[in-house]
């Protein structure tokens, strides 16, 4: 019997075109409904303006903990840009990476280069953002505990206007009905 890959599949995997019809029929229904949605909207703005208050620190871990690192998040984890990833990247027009983040289980972060990624971090998926390696949480735990606190308390009003985002466009569609 033939081993079995039993992992799930993620989104938008193998080709491009699942990912760029996707992606231009979220554009398209934005496009459609900007003017209902508002709310989102601003929870995506001010996400914005969250994650620019987290990329300081967020650098300053990457320098001092990723190039010593023997088993670099980008190679080993799967991650690739979930639903609110999509729709806050479309709610503020920034531009869409034009493929997924891998396409299969053993495959490195298609945006890893050898001084990083590749991708801006206001363009790159959260779970990039806000995940922290134990190194990195050692590290943070030789800084000052404000530093900490105020990492936690933005990474929780990220979670939560992130929720919101998907929220008030999920109403839309909830209330939407075929002429």
């Amino acid at each position: 019997m033939a081993d079995v890959d039993f992992y799930p599949i993620h989104p938008w995997a193998g080709t491009e075109s699942p990912w760029t019809s996707s992606n231009k029929a979220l554009g398209r229904f934005i496009e459609h409904h900007r003017s209902d949605l508002k709310a989102g909207h601003s929870a995506a703005q001010t996400i914005r303006s969250h994650l620019a208050s987290l990329f300081n620190v967020m650098d300053e871990l990457c320098r001092n903990c990723c190039p010593w690192c023997p088993d670099p998040c980008c190679i080993v984890n799967k991650v690739w840009f979930d639903f609110r990833d999509l729709l806050f990247l479309h709610l503020l027009k920034l531009p869409i990476p034009p493929a997924q983040l891998n396409c299969g289980h053993h495959q490195a972060c298609r945006y890893l280069a050898h001084r990083g990624c590749r991708i801006p971090r206001i363009i790159r998926p959260w779970a990039c953002t806000r995940y922290l390696c134990a190194t990195q949480r050692r590290f943070l735990d030789r800084l000052d505990g404000a530093v900490t606190s105020e990492l936690q308390r933005t990474t929780d009003t990220i979670h939560d206007l992130r929720f919101e985002m998907e929220i008030s466009v999920c109403r839309i569609c909830s209330s939407w009905r075929p002429p």
